[in-house]
């Protein structure tokens, strides 16, 4: 399991803690680290903060990292049944862009975000669903266009989404 080790003098490292417990392994020290996804076991794609932010392709035996985007949100997921990773691209401030990154370095647009909303989550089938912040939505790849979920229920305020393994969630 790894995570972001918040440090007392603000370093955010990136760590890996044992499943069965115990101190956790420093992986990453050099850079300030705010979110990450794995690509493989030897290849992540990181959110390193600074004035812009960086999208940075890290090879960890190497301990090398290559800057891939810059200005970029939060929301870095492995896109199921992909060995690649979706990310938001906010270089156009009118219009930003869900972007998929793979391990060949090819860098392609899926789809234009809800306007100004940068948190999404991907469906085990692959579909994307984001919100407005009171309402959710699925992308449909077909019609390249945002369905509202049919949903019996109001919402307020939402931003960060997460969807179970199994999708049921």
């Amino acid at each position: 399991m790894s995570c972001i080790i918040q440090r007392d003098n603000n370093a955010q490292d990136l760590g890996k803690y044992p499943l069965e417990g115990g101190e956790p392994i420093v992986l990453i020290d050099d850079l300030i680290v705010g979110y990450h996804a794995w690509l493989d076991d030897m290849n992540l794609l990181l959110f390193v903060l600074g004035d812009p932010q960086t999208l940075q392709a890290y090879h960890l035996p190497s301990k090398t990292g290559t800057i891939v985007a810059t200005k970029i949100g939060r929301s870095l997921h492995r896109i199921p049944n992909l060995n690649a990773i979706s990310y938001v691209d906010k270089s156009d401030e009118s219009s930003w862009k869900i972007m998929k990154y793979n391990q060949r370095d090819e860098i392609t647009m899926i789809a234009e975000t809800l306007p100004g909303r940068e948190d999404l989550a991907w469906t085990p089938d692959g579909r994307i669903v984001m919100s407005d912040g009171e309402r959710l939505f699925w992308f449909n790849q077909e019609s390249s266009k945002w369905t509202p979920v049919k949903m019996n229920a109001t919402l307020k305020g939402v931003t960060r989404l997460a969807i179970s393994s199994d999708g049921k969630k």
